[in-house]
Parts: structure tokens; sequence; C-alpha cells
């Protein structure tokens, strides 16, 4: 993410409500630690991002979203908000999940999941 200037935590997208709610989503145990108003049940079934999970923490720079209010796109500078939020039981038959950089339909960049198996 690029935040503007002093937008992080004002923005859409980076209020800290809207962090808090994604991670308990995602059941972030790292973060829900932290999270004083988090009950969380140990019994409740984790959940992934599946762009993260079949790309690593290490891929930078991969955004969904380029404003183009302000020329992100090609400035490369933009977000990752799309993404596919995939249950503990179908992260294993994620194939591929992948932007599709090569479509200008739009500010945001579709994402394509791929399974490979059928459910």
């Amino acid at each position: 993410m690029h935040p503007r200037g002093g937008t992080w935590g004002v923005s859409a997208g980076t209020t800290l409500a809207e962090r808090r709610s994604l991670k308990r989503i995602l059941n972030d145990q790292d973060v829900m630690k932290d999270i004083s108003d988090a009950d969380m049940d140990s019994k409740r079934r984790k959940h992934y991002d599946a762009w993260r999970h079949t790309h690593g923490w290490d891929e930078q720079g991969e955004y969904t979203f380029y404003s183009m209010r302000i020329g992100g796109r090609g400035a490369s500078i933009g977000w990752r908000l799309d993404t596919f939020i995939i249950d503990e039981r179908l992260i294993d038959k994620v194939a591929a999940c992948d932007i599709r950089y090569e479509i200008y339909a739009s500010d945001h960049l579709p994402v394509m999941l791929e399974l490979n198996e059928e459910l």
C-alpha cells in the first residue's frame, strides 16, 4: 500500500477498524492477541488470503487498485484491495491466484482464482 502523506489510518482501507476486521476474518493469531475486544473461539476455522498464500510475503508492488486521479498505475502507486478469502478446507485446492495486469477496464484489476479440482 502506498498511502499519501499523513493519510495512513485515516484513508479508506487503512483505518484501524478496517485492519482489525480483516485480521479477525483471517484469524491472525499474532495480531489477535493485541486486540482486546476480540473474543476468539479456538475452534473457529482459519481463513486465508489466497493471493498471499500463493505468492508469499516477499512479493511487493503487486496491486489491484490504482487511482486514476493521481495516475497511480503509471507511477506504480497502488493498493492490493482485491483478493479471495479462502476457508482452510479449500486452501489446498488453490492452484493459482493471480492479478490480471493486462486488463485496463477499471481502476481495479481483476484477480483470478484457479482451483486444482472441482468443488
